[in-house]
Formats: C-alpha cells, structure tokens, sequence
C-alpha cells in the first residue's frame, strides 16, 4: 500500500474540485502511510494557505499535527496568522506550538525521512538510467 501508486492516487484526489469527502479521506491516508514526501508536504502547505474549505485546512492541520512534519512549521505559522477563519487560526497556533516543541527524536526520524526520500529520488534516476542504457 505505501508504494508510489498509492500516494499518486492520494495526490490525485487533493485538488479542489474533487468532493470534500475524498479530499478529507486522502489526506487521513497520508497519515496512515506515516510521513510525507516532499511533493506531498507542498502540496499540503498549498492546500493550508490556499483551499476555499474549512474542513479541507483543518484536516491538513490535523495531519501535519500527527505526522509532526518540521517542514509545514513556516505554512503552519503562516495560517495562524493570515487564515480567514478563527477555528484555523486557533488550531493552526495549537500545531505550530506541538511541532516547534517536537523532541529530539522526532526531530531525528524527519531528517531520516528527508535522507529516505533523497536516497529513493537517486535510486529512481538510477534505474531510469540503467534502463535507457540498456535499451540503447
């Protein structure tokens, strides 16, 4: 289920314009699968500055808070400063609060995902590589 499929499939349904349903469902898959890639943590901190549904901004707050992804920490202090609606704003602080306290060791595990994911990217060019070579 983690596999690149699952996560295209889950970006496929975050746009705007897809029921509220399904976006709000993808986005608890994200947590589920138990971290971002950095294309999912873009377009996450898209869809937190830039959605027009409340529910979709607080699901993203939601999924940044239980997958404490440092990343999100400038778009989440963004929201809790710019967001339209008072309940984001309020939850956007209570995220920025939980991710700037974020121990150590969580702290840790998100430099090693970032180091996971860099490590797949090359691992990806290097195949398609290996492979248009082999074709050649």
């Amino acid at each position: 289920m983690k596999d690149s499929r699952t996560r295209e499939f889950l970006r496929k349904h975050l746009p705007y314009g897809n029921p509220t349903r399904a976006r709000v469902g993808a986005l608890k898959a994200f947590v589920k699968l138990g971290w971002l890639e950095a294309e999912d943590a873009g377009l996450l901190k898209d869809l937190l500055l830039q959605d027009k549904e409340y529910a979709v901004r607080a699901h993203v707050l939601e999924t940044v808070s239980e997958l404490l992804d440092r990343r999100l920490l400038a778009s989440v202090r963004q929201a809790a400063e710019k967001d339209n609606d008072p309940r984001a704003r309020r939850r956007a602080m209570e995220v920025a609060l939980r991710l700037s306290e974020a121990s150590p060791v969580e702290t840790a595990l998100s430099e090693v995902k970032d180091d996971l994911e860099r490590v797949k990217a090359e691992h990806r060019e290097f195949r398609e590589r290996f492979s248009s070579t082999r074709l050649a």
